[in-house]
């Protein structure tokens, strides 16, 4: 005997809507579960609808990184969202900073090639006079 739609349900839900989990704690195969959703449309957006809950989960775990200070989370997101904003796969954040001579060397405001220069001059775009 297979399981009801309840307990499909109940699986699903304890899974984020992973069917091969949900089958599992259900002591039925992955295929068997995916042929019952299949046949059932209540069943296909309950699926969706659990699985839209779990996106919104991890969303908010998303954002209590970003709110951290985590910088792999925020550039991530800013990839992905900040667009509009001129973020993306030109202008990214990045933790690992390098001090050249007592300047700070973003990575992607100086041509890399230029560091050195930059270090000599103290940033400035110019050399300073020797007067």
């Amino acid at each position: 005997m297979g399981a009801t739609i309840s307990e499909i349900k109940k699986a699903l839900l304890q899974s984020g809507g992973l069917q091969s989990i949900a089958a599992e704690k259900l002591g039925i195969s992955r295929s068997a579960i995916c042929q019952r959703i299949a046949k059932s449309p209540k069943l296909a957006l309950f699926v969706q609808e659990v699985r839209e809950k779990t996106l919104d989960i991890a969303e908010s775990v998303f954002l209590s990184e970003i709110r951290k200070g985590n910088l792999k989370a925020a550039d991530t997101y800013l990839e992905k969202h900040g667009k509009d904003r001129g973020w993306g796969k030109e202008l990214k954040l990045d933790a690992s900073l390098d001090v050249k001579g007592g300047v700070l060397i973003v990575p992607g405001l100086i041509d890399e090639n230029k560091w050195d220069e930059a270090a000599q001059t103290n940033g400035e775009t110019e050399p300073e006079s020797k007067e």
